[in-house]
């Protein structure tokens, strides 16, 4: 039986089969939705990828204190005698705040200034351990130490109160590794004792532990000699002791040998005795006055902080971050003392009584040192206390008012 087709419906047919389609557009009214959609999830995206990412580094840079204190403890419980190991905080301008382990290999009767009547005191000497590389934090992570009141001193962090001070010497402060300052760029006069000068303005602290036990030790007050070559030839002269090539730091492969030979060498002991009574290239190589040393003090308690933070919390100073040092300090060619510039809102004395209110849980103006929450105080900085036996850091959990 075939099937009959009317003329009428094969033209339907082909009129619906063979009908051109046109591709569809979004009108504007669309698109706009569209971008707004896409801008809200960016809007909500953006911050919480941040705060993760933040999260991410705070977690990173507090596992990276607790391993260099570690490495630190177990230097010391592997080194016999008097060979206390150590972990000193080293920043340089530009780079990250660095935890080096370091050992004791030497004691160094270094007067405390160049004039002749300024008092000796007996140092010990450190030297990085050659095999622990050291360990860095992300960048624009910070660590500050916590001084008592009456711990700074014009040989430690230059005590003093005014324009150029940056710790009130009477009153409790959270000092930075001050490692990468030196006296300007230019080389020094020659003849002079302190020819090698700019180690009195390179300081910073230290986590102590003694040898054989790992116990923390914070009983020594005076600050340690941790020899640290200056990364320039700036500051050493063409003249004795630099021009013998085995009295420079800078080019010794061993430096804990390098510190016996300086202590022994007849060269330098033969020298002529300097204002302060002890040979002239004795005090040029490894007093507190060189260039090549960092004075270095025990502390007990650390903070650790993000930098761009602390700027944001101490805005009214009208402080920013250094492109240059990556720190609030910047560095003056005719002055050797990092510096700190503040606007009409007071002192880097003030500044520094500020940063330890903020560390400290105090993050809202007047920074009166009691945080408050009705003030908006919300602690940034992670405060630790290093336990004594074994070097670990613990937490302190600072207190708001309600």
């Amino acid at each position: 039986m075939s099937r009959r087709f009317t003329n009428r419906s094969i033209v339907c047919r082909r009129g619906v089969s063979g009908a051109r389609r046109w591709p569809v557009a979004f009108t504007v009214i669309e698109l706009l939705v569209v971008i707004i959609i896409i801008t809200l999830l960016i809007l909500v995206a953006v911050p919480a990828f941040r705060s993760m990412m933040y999260s991410s580094q705070s977690a990173l840079a507090e596992s990276l204190v607790g391993a260099g204190l570690k490495a630190g403890h177990d230097a010391a419980l592997d080194s016999t005698g008097d060979a206390d190991s150590a972990v000193v905080f080293f920043y340089e301008p530009g780079g990250r705040l660095s935890m080096v382990v370091c050992r004791k290999v030497a004691q160094f009767d270094d007067p405390t200034g160049p004039a002749p009547t300024a008092p000796s005191v007996l140092r010990d000497v450190f030297v990085p351990v050659p095999d622990i590389a050291p360990i860095q934090l992300p960048r624009g992570w910070m660590i500050r130490a916590y001084v008592a009141p009456n711990a700074v001193s014009a040989q430690w962090y230059e005590a003093g109160i005014g324009n150029t001070a940056r710790y009130h010497p009477t009153r409790r402060n959270w000092v930075f590794p001050e490692t990468g300052f030196y006296f300007g760029n230019t080389a020094p006069t020659a003849g002079s004792t302190g020819a090698n000068s700019g180690g009195a303005n390179r300081q910073t602290f230290m986590v102590r532990f003694e040898a054989g036990t790992g116990i923390m030790s914070q009983s020594r007050l005076v600050p340690a000699i941790v020899v640290s070559p200056r990364p320039s030839s700036l500051g050493k002269l063409a003249t004795a002791p630099w021009s013998t090539p085995r009295l420079r730091a800078d080019q010794a492969d061993d430096l804990g040998r390098w510190v016996r030979l300086v202590l022994a060498d007849p060269i330098v002991q033969a020298s002529p005795p300097g204002p302060s009574g002890i040979p002239t290239h004795l005090a040029q190589l490894l007093s507190s006055q060189s260039s090549d040393v960092v004075l270095a003090r025990p502390v007990g308690q650390l903070a650790l902080y993000d930098e761009e933070r602390l700027v944001a919390g101490l805005g009214r100073f009208g402080i920013k971050i250094d492109r240059d040092t990556g720190s609030i300090y910047t560095s003056v060619p005719a002055d050797p003392k990092p510096r700190v510039m503040v606007g009409s809102a007071g002192t880097q004395a003030d500044l520094g009584l500020a940063i330890a209110s903020w560390i400290e849980g105090d993050t809202k103006a007047p920074f009166d040192g009691y945080p408050d929450r009705s003030t908006g105080d919300a602690p940034e900085a992670r405060i630790f206390v290093i336990d004594r036996y074994s070097g670990d850091a613990r937490t302190v959990n600072v207190e708001i008012e309600p």
